[in-house]
Order: structure tokens, then sequence, then C-alpha cells
């Protein structure tokens, strides 16, 4: 490291505290100050990187200031901050000595040219991250950023973990084509490569799907010495999909998994922005960029904004001054006053600063809601109400409380992290549920809505642990052949005759047979609980859920929901259920009036 260079070590993962700490421990004279940016102007920083003919020297750069409206030229830099708890590198920055992350000083290192000086857009140095004016302004502008730049350059991360195998393995594929390549069992280090590529922490930063979608070339992709273009990847990708699904051995099935949730969800993603006009609903955004990570959480909002419809931007402008209970807390009213139904996805949230309906979309390790748009109607025409308080703590809401919880299937584990079931615990999973429903039914002979519900005469119990819909085809009802399968593993059916026939034996005939029930249900039951309620109806909900834990509907709700009081009038959202037999709005069927609907519903306060 260069002489007057300091060393600091990460604490925080945001970048903003990079600086705070290095100015803790800086003298003045030591620490480059921004100059600055009018914000009613259309300036940004740019980064010239100084030329070294040398790897290892240190990394020198200046500052200048351009206005966009000038079409400069210029590259734009997509990369990852890195992970926390790595020493922090530095570069001399106007001839002074200034923070980076470990990845960025990496990125620098392999972007000097050596004899020419490079101009960049790089976020961490091309915007003052401690001036929250200044922040929340550029992060405005960064779809015009990435859209104007002469080329966007992604970079993951130095040569580790045979990442060389990876891209010249990408760089093949794309030479013949994805239809044309061939591939073998002798490939499977560098298909493990590719997967530990596509693993790299830039495939899960929700900002690349602005900084990729709005580009009008291929970016440019690099990995330690190694450069492809954005289109060798999706060459890939397409192999992968295409000529990989059938292929059925553990590294195969390690590499599609692995590109459906990296590279096959960027690409989904871009797939629906048009290039020349990149914007969609903001509701939609989040909703596709769930699993996708933000350092400083409140970017799991403004990252979407350059992406979204300009109605969504009027509404919801960056603002790094405000807290990540202001930001999220405020964008749930936005959303929630549109749709009620938005108010799902902070199902099973186990950050309890947020209130309880305000979706918290920082939190990664979750699955999608149960609620499919247009496959229920609980709430039946009715429309939506509510009104939030002014400190935007309690929402209160209209509606019919239709039940309690009564019983709950106690197999399924507690906790908020999905579960992820094998062939033999599902089997068992079913099994215990089906004895749960039965013992009930016995219990309480005189419960005739209880006795509706005998597997054995009834359709309800496999069509709740499914929903009642087909997840892969998008349909609901659920095909009347899942009533089958599902007969046919629980021993109560044999498989038909019709049925792959030159399968080699019978119980491997079963185990097709019944897959893609089974398949549903594992896609259903991680992350819910089977419910039996004081009133013999059934349903599947949140995996907390306890019992006498209420089961309403709110006005204009596609689904039921579980709330859980909490005293002094208070509840707590614990998030959508399927209720069999009241999902296409039965509960209110009997209601006439307005007038009927505001005597017969409650109003709930939700904390």
């Amino acid at each position: 490291m260069a002489e007057g260079f300091l060393q600091i070590t990460r604490k925080e993962a945001q970048p903003h505290m990079l600086l705070r700490q290095w100015l803790s421990i800086a003298l003045p004279t030591q620490v480059y100050h921004y100059t600055f940016l009018d914000p009613t102007t259309r300036g940004i920083r740019f980064l010239v990187l100084l030329p070294s003919n040398e790897e290892w020297t240190p990394i020198e750069c200046l500052l200048t200031q351009v206005s966009l409206d000038e079409s400069p030229d210029y590259e734009a830099l997509s990369y990852a901050w890195g992970s926390q708890n790595e020493e922090i590198g530095t570069v001399s920055l106007e001839g002074k000595p200034f923070p980076v992350t470990p990845n960025l000083e990496d990125a620098l290192r392999h972007l000097r040219l050596k004899e020419e000086p490079r101009t960049l857009w790089v976020d961490a140095l091309s915007i003052n991250q401690i001036d929250h004016e200044e922040k929340s302004h550029q992060v405005q502008q960064m779809k015009s950023i990435f859209q104007q730049a002469t080329a966007v350059v992604i970079w993951l991360g130095k040569e580790s973990d045979d990442s060389n195998l990876a891209m010249d393995l990408i760089a093949d594929i794309h030479k013949v084509g994805a239809e044309n390549f061939k591939t073998s069992l002798e490939d499977a280090r560098s298909w493990e490569a590719l997967a530990k590529l596509y693993r790299r922490s830039w495939f899960s930063r929700v900002w690349v799907l602005q900084e990729t979608a709005v580009s009008h070339l291929s970016p440019k992709v690099g990995a330690g010495h190694k450069w492809l273009s954005w289109d060798a990847l999706e060459s890939a990708r397409n192999f992968v999909e295409s000529q990989m699904k059938t292929t059925d051995n553990p590294v195969s099935t390690m590499v599609r998994s692995t590109v459906k949730a990296t590279v096959a969800a960027i690409h989904n993603v871009r797939r629906d922005l048009s290039p020349t006009d990149p914007i969609s609903n903001l509701e939609m955004l989040l909703k596709r960029t769930m699993t996708f990570f933000a350092t400083d959480p409140r970017d799991k909002v403004f990252a979407l904004l350059g992406l979204a419809h300009e109605s969504d931007r009027m509404e919801i402008v960056p603002d790094y001054s405000k807290t990540l209970e202001q930001v999220y807390a405020e964008l749930a009213v936005y959303l929630i006053s549109k749709n009620i139904n938005m108010i799902y996805f902070n199902t099973n949230s186990p950050n309890e600063d947020h209130p309880s309906w305000v979706p918290d979309w920082s939190w990664l390790n979750r699955r999608w809601p149960l609620w499919t748009p247009g496959f229920y109607k609980a709430a039946g025409n009715t429309s939506q109400a509510g009104r939030f308080s002014e400190d935007l703590s309690i929402f209160t809401v209209p509606a019919l409380l239709i039940d309690r919880m009564e019983v709950t299937d106690e197999s399924v584990p507690r906790g908020v992290d999905p579960v992820e079931y094998n062939e033999s615990h599902l089997s068992l999973i079913i099994g215990n549920i089906e004895s749960l429903l039965r013992k009930a039914i016995d219990e309480q002979p005189s419960n005739a809505e209880l006795a509706k519900l005998n597997p054995e005469i009834s359709d309800a119990l496999w069509r709740t642990l499914v929903i009642n819909k087909e997840r892969t085809a998008l349909t609901c009802p659920a095909p009347d052949i899942y009533g089958e399968m599902f007969k046919v593993s629980r021993g109560q059916s044999e498989v038909p005759a019709t049925f792959q026939p030159k399968l080699p034996n019978k119980e491997r005939r079963k185990q097709e047979f019944v897959r893609p029930y089974e398949e549903e249900v594992q896609s259903t039951m991680s992350d819910q609980r089977f419910f039996i309620t004081r009133n013999g109806r059934i349903g599947v909900g949140p995996r907390h859920l306890q019992e006498a834990d209420l089961l309403v509907v709110f006005w204009g709700a596609d689904m039921p929901c579980v709330l859980r009081e909490q005293g002094g009038g208070h509840a707590r959202f614990l998030g959508p259920a399927y209720v069999h037999g009241v999902m296409d709005g039965e509960a209110f069927k009997h209601i006439e009036t307005h007038a009927e609907l505001q005597e017969q519903s409650e109003l709930f306060l939700l904390r």
C-alpha cells in the first residue's frame, strides 16, 4: 500500500458508512472533499482513471463534472460492493486517499489502461455518498446515466473458483450457438465453475436490472482478465434452459437451479422491458425482484423507480434522508391504496420494526404469497376501504369475520424460513393432515359442515393442499387429475394402466404419476400450515398461525387473511389464507346492500 494511505476494516455494508468510518480516523487534510453538484441541472461526475503500465501500482483518479445534456462519452460501471467484514482499500482521488471496497479496487485495477486515461461513471466515487440530497437526486438520474453510456461494463469479480473455465465455457457456447453446442460429463468441472460464477453477488443485486435493461448495446462482462459480452451469457442461459432440461444428473440439476435463480431471473425481467422504453408497473417490479439484494434496503424500492411508470415515480421519490421504516410505510400506503391485495407481501416477515401491514421488501428468504391475481374473489363484488393513521403506524380496515382457528397441523415446523420436503417427508405431511381431518370429523359427529369434507366423498382436502390451482399452467381450479394423483399417493387407488406402462416397476410408475401433484403440494406447504376452523372449514395459511387466530376477509380482497388479536382493539396481520368454500365470495353472498355490509362487518386496527 502506498505511503500516506490509510487502511480500515469494514463494519457496515452501506457505502456511506465506509466514508463515515474513514472520516472518524482521517485528518481533514487527508480527505478528499466533494465540490457542490447543482441538483437543478443534469450534472454528474465522471471518474477519470489514470493509466499505469504496472498492474499493482496505486490507483490514481480524477473527478470531473459534466452535464448529461452535453452527450459525453463515458462507460458506466456495474458491480457489487462486496461482502461485509472485509478490509477496505484506498484509491487516490484528486491526490487524496479515498476508501473503496476490495471489489471496486479490483475492478478499477482490471479496467485501468496502460497508456490512456479511462472515463467511467462509478456510483461509489461519482456520488457523494454522505450527502443525502445529492444522492437522492443522482439516483433519479441513474436510468439516464446507464442509458447514455457508450458502454456498460459489468464487473463480476477477480479470478477465483475456476472462473476462467466458466468464462471459456460461456465463450464456447456463444461461438457455436446454444443449439449446436455439445457437452458431456467430462465437462463437469467447467459446469460447476459456471454455477459458482453465476452465484456471485452481482447476479443478486437489484440495481443490475436497471443497469443492464436500459443499455442500448450488449454490456461487457468481466471476471478477472476474461471479458465477454452479455449476449454470450444469454447464449449460455439459453443452452442450459433448452438443451440441459432433460439431463438428469447432479451437475446439470445444480446448474439449472443456479441459472434459474440468477441470470435467468435477470433475463425474465429484461425480456419484459423494451430497450427503447424500459418502463413497467412498480408493483410488478417489486414482485419480480423479491429475491434480489440491496446493500441499502431502501434501494429495494429506489433501484426500481427508473424502470417504473411516471405515475409511480411521481408518488415515490428517492429520499435518503428518510428512514427505512418511512420509505416502506409510505410505499405500502401507495400500493395498498391502489390494491389492498398488496398487503399479502409482508407474509411472515421476522422484522418487527415495521407495522405488520407494511410489506418488508428487504426480507429475501421468503416465498411468493399464496395470492395469484385473478384466481380468487373472496370479498365478492365489494370495494376496498380503509384509512391510515397520520404516523403510518396503524391501518384501519373493514372486514367480515368469518371464523377462528380451532386445529392446526403441528407436523409442520414453525419459524420464518421456507421448508423443503423430500418425497417421503412430503408423503408423511399429507398423511398427517388427512389423519387430522378424519380425527376432527370423528370427534365432532354433529358438525355437518365438517362431515361434508370427508376425503372419501369430497375433493376439498386435495384441492386445499394445492390451494385449488396449478402453478405451472397458472390455472384455477386445479385439474381433476390431481384428485386421482392424491388417491394413488394415499394408496386409495391404482395408477391408470395407460400411464407410462414401459416404466420398470410398479413403484416407479406410482412415483412418476403422483409427482406433479406432490410438487404442487411442496410449493404450497413449504411456507404454510393446514388448519381446521371452529365452524368446520379447512384451509392453509401462514406457518406461524395458532389456535384462536382470526380469519377475516377485507372488503375488496381476493383472499381471506389471518389476524392475531393483540389487545386494545388492535390486531397483527399474519398473512393470506386459502379457505375452501369461501374463495369465490361465498361469505358475502347473503349480503344485499351496503348498509348490511357495514352492519355485519367489523373494523380491525392493524399495527
